[in-house]
């Protein structure tokens, strides 16, 4: 069975976060916008996973000798996916607006 890595898709997720709080702090510099630009992109890629009803989970596989036995730690399951899902294609959607309106003349804002 296919499935999404728990750690990986946390880093990803800190990092939209991130890159998007980072944006916000850099208003008027160019590299805010190119913040915008790579916070839409991972979010509108976590969103994609969380789409394609993949679960989010890690998987465990441990010995002690003779038997192997695997433990599977679910973060979010199928059911679950497709809100989550949406959540982050709203904040990609957000970021992408808000990269259109800082492209945007000064004159035309008003």
């Amino acid at each position: 069975m296919e499935y999404f890595d728990t750690g990986l898709f946390m880093i990803l997720s800190s990092l939209a976060f991130g890159l998007m709080i980072l944006s916000f702090k850099y208003v008027d510099a160019s590299a805010g916008m190119i913040f915008f630009l790579f916070s839409s992109m991972v979010f509108f890629t976590l969103a994609l996973i969380l789409v394609s009803e993949i679960p989010i989970q890690s998987v465990t596989s441990m010995t002690d000798g003779s038997t192997t036995w695997t433990e599977t730690d679910t973060l979010i399951g199928i059911e679950n996916g497709y809100i989550l899902g949406l959540f982050f294609m709203v904040f990609g959607i957000l970021n992408v607006g808000l990269l259109f309106y800082k492209m945007m003349p000064q004159g035309a804002r008003e």
